[in-house]
């Protein structure tokens, strides 16, 4: 069954219930190796993610390992801000 209720934040929400599946981001996320390192340990991404903007958009879409309802990603602040057209891509 794959997960259709992603949302991501931008800082801590109140909306987050305790069944919620949350993907914490540090700050300080300035490459995108760094950030994609950080998504596939938060979230528990298979062995064969391919450390690419593809597999993050497959493992994202998936998360069938995941048995909360909702998955939200929360970010402590702007990761590759550095890089705005990697930051655009993400």
């Amino acid at each position: 069954m794959a997960a259709t209720n992603i949302t991501i934040e931008y800082t801590d929400s109140p909306a987050c219930e305790r069944e919620d599946f949350v993907l914490r981001v540090p700050a300080g996320i300035r490459s995108k190796a760094d950030l994609l390192a950080v998504l596939a340990s938060a979230g528990h991404f298979p062995d064969y993610f391919g450390g690419n903007w593809d597999a993050l958009q497959d493992s994202l879409r998936d998360l069938s390992w995941i048995g909360n309802r909702k998955v939200v990603v929360v970010h402590s602040d702007l990761p590759l801000r550095e890089n705005p057209a990697e930051c655009r891509t993400y």
